[in-house]
């Protein structure tokens, strides 16, 4: 009742009212307040904050941050109760905050010091790592400032294994961030301790000079660790497929077999580095044509995949390839989900706590993340269940699908 009553007043009356923040700030405070309650009073503190009072709040959870680090206390670990409450308010803070703390706070590198923190704490859970990983994306400090930030806390060992990490930092990084990255990718010592994010994104740019080392590590750790070989292959593959760049037209066109995922990087990697909308209509169509009548399941769904983006990005109208269907949210799982990360995958794949969800734009890193986690070895077909089973939470298999899984 308090709570919405200091709602109402802000509400009723002009900003900067101090002591009626003052409360809110009294009642984020009081370990004796239930969790839900403290959590509102952090969010409307947030909403209605001046400057100056968003930076007192800053340093409040700073303060926090430095009580858990001395803790010593974990994402996992059972914690005492009132330490578990300020983990949960900064999660808190991270996920349901930081647009409004990156726009009000008086100093936006202090805001970028407070995210950065966060997202490399080993108590914090992985969603709220990656929401403070956002943060540092959408922050007003300069665009170095943050990329900075951003590359050092992909030192974090939950943020360099998350596909999620990889869709949010890709568009905030150039070819000057390259050489950093490189760094983070030479100084793995083993499979657990390879930084997929870093790799995934100089693989997606095509940049030549980490081939060797990823070739490396493929071979030096490959044979015993056969998802880590996969995701070289990948890797390597995105290199050698956009080098020069007139080569994805010949991954799109080609009619030998090549995953889904894949065919669909290179028509948007070929959009991306500005090849004619032309030419990738031309290769799209020669796959199309190579295919034939004659399709199996695996290629009709290929291609279904292919027209969506192929749609979505302009290279394709609604004339082209009328007979094929394309369905953005089938297309997106169907032309290699269960064929590509069937195998890959280990049991209990249902109670993992993925902190994304695949969709068309990142299918490729979903396949990425498949490939690299530590799933116990299991047979393909056992694994190609579960894959099926996790799309159907997902509502990324038609009903008909997932019917005849049950």
């Amino acid at each position: 009742m308090l709570i919405a009553l200091i709602g109402l007043t802000f509400q009723l009356v002009p900003p900067g009212q101090g002591a009626e923040w003052a409360k809110l700030i009294t009642i984020l405070k009081n370990d004796g307040r239930p969790l839900e309650t403290r959590e509102s009073a952090l969010l409307l503190a947030c909403k209605h904050a001046t400057p100056g009072e968003m930076g007192q709040l800053q340093s409040l959870m700073s303060g926090w941050i430095a009580e858990l680090d001395q803790a010593g206390v974990d994402s996992e670990s059972a914690v005492q109760p009132l330490l578990g409450a300020k983990r949960d308010l900064l999660a808190a803070l991270a996920q349901r905050a930081s647009s409004q703390v990156n726009l009000v706070a008086p100093d936006n590198e202090a805001a970028l010091a407070l995210w950065t923190s966060l997202a490399t704490r080993p108590w914090l859970p992985g969603k709220a790592k990656c929401a403070a990983f956002r943060a540092i994306a959408e922050n007003s400090a300069p665009i170095g400032v943050r990329r900075t930030a951003a590359i050092s806390a992909l030192t974090d060992t939950y943020l360099m294994h998350s596909p999620e990490a990889a869709v949010i930092v890709r568009p905030l990084l150039d070819s000057t961030c390259f050489p950093a990255l490189r760094n983070l990718v030479s100084q793995a010592s083993s499979p657990e301790s390879f930084n997929l994010v870093a790799a995934s994104i100089l693989a997606h740019a095509g940049d030549t000079e980490i081939a060797a080392q990823l070739e490396a590590f493929r071979l030096a750790w490959g044979p015993e660790h056969p998802r880590f070989h996969r995701a070289m292959t990948w890797y390597l593959w995105q290199i050698g497929n956009q080098n020069p760049p007139a080569k994805l037209l010949d991954a799109i066109s080609m009619a030998g077999p090549l995953p889904g995922p894949a065919r669909v990087w290179a028509t948007q990697r070929a959009a991306e580095l500005g090849l004619p909308a032309s030419d990738t209509k031309t290769a799209i169509l020669a796959y199309a044509e190579a295919l034939g009548e004659t399709q199996s399941p695996n290629s009709t769904r290929c291609l279904a995949c292919v027209k969506a983006v192929g749609l979505e990005l302009g290279i394709l109208t609604d004339t082209d390839l009328p007979t094929v269907t394309a369905d953005v949210a089938e297309s997106a799982n169907e032309p290699g989900a269960a064929e590509s990360a069937g195998s890959l995958l280990g049991p209990d794949l249902s109670s993992q706590n993925l902190a994304w969800s695949p969709t068309l734009a990142n299918m490729p890193e979903f396949l990425q993340w498949c490939s690299t986690q530590p799933w116990a070895g299991q047979s393909a077909v056992a694994t190609s269940q579960l894959v099926k089973q996790k799309l159907c939470e997902l509502n990324l298999l038609p009903p008909s699908t997932c019917s005849d899984s049950e």
